[in-house]
């Protein structure tokens, strides 16, 4: 009996190692799939933040020029605003002359 012991403890020994061996094994391989799904997941993270950089500075960017547009706008409103009120004050002073000339002819065609 103690001999087939004997002769069984190797054995047993070198199934555990086996066992043992192929355990490792996996965990290597599921660690390394771990390993590489969570560089996979940083990689997709660090384009999302650059991707997200990049929108904020164009729309920054828009924001400014919109920001621009709308100052040159106010800006050739107002000188708009002042040719009209120009325009307008030329206008009456060109009608009161008219009426000036009309009243003038009219009493110069009466006494002669």
């Amino acid at each position: 009996m103690e001999n087939s012991t004997k002769t069984q403890k190797p054995h047993k020994l070198r199934k555990e190692i086996k066992r043992l061996t192929e355990s490792r094994d996996k965990s290597k391989i599921k660690s390394r799939d771990k390993s590489s799904t969570i560089k996979n997941y940083q990689d997709r993270l660090r384009e999302v933040v650059e991707s997200r950089d990049k929108w904020k500075k164009r729309v920054k960017k828009e924001e400014w020029n919109i920001n621009q547009l709308e100052k040159e706008l106010r800006d050739r409103e107002k000188t708009l605003s002042k040719v009209s009120a120009e325009r307008d004050q030329f206008l009456r002073e060109f009608q009161e002359l008219k009426k000036r000339i009309s009243k003038l002819r009219q009493t110069q065609k009466v006494p002669g």
